[in-house]
């Protein structure tokens, strides 16, 4: 499997509009957090739809088969929005005998997403909604959905794919265990806490890489991520990549590379860009 870091910055990017901190005008730019992994010559993962899909899909020209979306938040499915324009509205005055009109996609892509999030999105129903754009995307044809139930492996194509329920402040953030070819990718998404359920998991399963999000880097003043101090237990044993990293965290890039160099050499700092063969 290949993973490429589409973006590793905070909800609000990097820089931020407007911001005069140290690492807002360092030059240093983070993308809104999301991957693409290749999980084999059939099956390509894009692990969120962020804000910044347009443009990263523009910057890395990568396709996909499968969508994973974590939970709601603005900065994990935005990129629905971006979706529906490209595959819908971008293609609904083309003819039908035009080689490029194709509404429907045969097969369709595949939403990865846990019940709870799909009842949440079809919920959605004022126009232009994210909610209103995964119901779309689907409605059209471009994508179906498979409904994973948390803690219980389930086959996908040629993957095995688990989600896992951790809090995110008082939001359910599903991450995802991956299996295919004798290699194990972890997902945990934002998460404030780790329920046992998710630590034996890991224990279990013995994963060739985990990637965690830690917007301060440290732990979180705002209560709602975990920081580097949490994740000792894990980089002991395991390669560990971290991203989704705000300004908010006032370090630079050589400043976390500095830090993760003199607790573990398992630490992996994310960057835009970086793509790591697991």
């Amino acid at each position: 499997m290949k993973l490429t870091v589409l973006g590793t910055g905070g909800s609000e990017g990097v820089p931020v509009l407007y911001c005069k901190c140290k690492v807002c005008t360092s030059g240093e730019q983070r993308a809104r957090p999301s991957y693409h992994l290749i999980i084999s010559g059939k099956s390509e993962l894009l692990i969120e739809a962020g804000l910044d899909f347009r443009m990263q899909q523009m910057k890395y020209a990568f396709d996909f088969t499968h969508c994973f979306l974590s939970h709601e938040h603005i900065d994990h499915t935005g990129g629905l929005a971006d979706m529906r324009q490209s595959f819908i509205i971008g293609r609904e005055y083309l003819s039908e005998d035009n080689p490029s009109f194709s509404l429907k996609l045969n097969p369709p892509k595949k939403f990865l997403i846990s019940q709870k999030l799909h009842d949440k999105f079809y919920s959605m129903n004022w126009a232009e909604s994210i909610g209103y754009a995964y119901q779309d995307l689907i409605e059209n044809g471009i994508f179906c959905t498979v409904i994973l139930k948390p803690n219980q492996f389930q086959k996908v194509d040629d993957f095995e794919i688990a989600i896992l329920n951790n809090h995110h402040g008082k939001t359910i953030s599903n991450g995802f265990i991956l299996k295919s070819n004798h290699k194990v990718l972890i997902y945990l998404a934002d998460m404030s806490t780790m329920d046992d359920v998710t630590r034996n998991f890991i224990k279990e399963t013995n994963p060739n890489l985990i990637i965690f999000h830690l917007p301060a880097f440290h732990t979180s003043p705002w209560g709602d991520h975990i920081g580097i101090e949490s994740l000792e237990e894990f980089y002991q044993k395991y390669k560990v990549l971290m991203g989704h990293i705000s300004h908010e965290s006032g370090l630079l890039k050589s400043d976390m590379e500095a830090e993760a160099k003199r607790r573990h050499s398992n630490l992996i700092v994310g960057y835009d860009g970086l793509t790591i063969n697991i």
